[in-house]
């Protein structure tokens, strides 16, 4: 296509896995040669995904799973290196490079000095559709007898299922409806049976688990029906897409207090959890409930983030930094 259309700039999507298995992840290298050297095109790549160099290894092991640790420590330092040349060369023969928010940024200052870093590297937030009403969606959904919390992305260790699992039993989900929701990677499929060895060892009830890719027909449906969405991930390393769809959705977030979310939704809001239980999501629902001020505060701060996101503006931001290149 490009040798067809001869553009000046192109913008490459890239997130590790894109391409299928982790390892066909190179090809971006020699792709983004061919675009910048061969074909003479400006290259703006948008990255997607973002690994702290101090987070690595406890990442890479749990892509890996294997018994034996001296394997595992081998297969580690392996990745650690492959994932860090892929980013670096990635950066460096990139125009420009866009990442999603401001703590990705820091993190790249791992692999680069801080001049290039500010020469080369752009945040642009993830946009948003604001397409969902909000105020009668949210007043509708805290005058229900059921609270309903829907955990809905990749499912992965990153995001403690496991943990949640464990701390539930048969009576604190009576007032609850839970739903998991999600594709599992192949490299994830060790975690994906390690949870379902929880779900059969306990007698939860009111709780869906869903490990399949959702076709967002039924996804968005998913979304109306839930009270809240929660993300109760250990580490950020990439814009969170479900946050996202809750904020189209004008579904309230429950979330970890992390540097990324404290971007996106402000250090005020109201629903940081780092130790998530069910008790502790029944006394918000129950704050908001008993208090309209309160929701109705929530209600407009979602509808100004969901404006300042939106994809409008997004893209008015993405149109700068090509005008610029051109």
């Amino acid at each position: 296509q490009v040798v067809k259309d001869r553009p000046k700039v192109v913008n490459l999507q890239f997130e590790f896995t894109m391409f299928g298995h982790v390892i066909n992840s190179f090809l971006i290298v020699p792709l983004l040669y061919l675009l910048r050297y061969l074909f003479k095109v400006k290259v703006i790549t948008t990255l997607h995904m973002v690994f702290p160099r101090s987070g690595y290894n406890e990442y890479l092991r749990q892509l890996i799973k294997i018994d034996k640790s001296y394997i595992e420590k081998l297969l580690t330092e392996i990745l650690y290196y492959y994932f860090y040349i892929t980013i670096y060369f990635l950066i460096k023969v990139s125009n420009k490079v866009i990442v999603h928010g401001n703590i990705f940024k820091i993190y790249l200052s791992d692999y680069i000095n801080s001049s290039e870093l500010e020469d080369k590297v752009v945040m642009i937030p993830h946009g948003v559709e604001p397409n969902e009403p909000c105020i009668s969606t949210i007043k509708d959904k805290f005058n229900r007898k059921k609270i309903v919390l829907l955990f809905y992305g990749v499912i992965s260790p990153r995001k403690r299922y496991d943990e949640i699992l464990r701390n539930l039993d048969a009576n604190t989900s009576s007032s609850v409806l839970i739903i998991i929701a999600g594709k599992v990677p192949h490299y994830y499929r060790g975690y994906l049976k390690y949870l379902m060895n929880i779900l059969t060892t306990k007698n939860i009830k009111n709780l869906f688990f869903i490990p399949y890719h959702i076709p967002y027909k039924f996804l968005s449906e998913l979304y109306r029906l839930a009270t809240f969405t929660v993300l109760p991930y250990k580490r950020v390393i990439a814009a969170s897409g479900v946050l996202s769809e809750s904020l189209e959705f004008c579904v309230p977030a429950i979330v970890t207090p992390h540097p990324y979310f404290y971007e996106i939704l402000g250090k005020n809001y109201l629903f940081y959890i780092d130790n998530f239980s069910i008790q502790s999501i029944n006394h918000v629902y129950y704050l908001l409930r008993n208090n309209s001020a309160l929701l109705d505060d929530i209600i407009k701060h979602i509808k100004s983030i969901r404006q300042k996101y939106s994809w409008k503006n997004i893209a008015k931001m993405h149109l700068n930094v090509f005008r610029n290149l051109i």
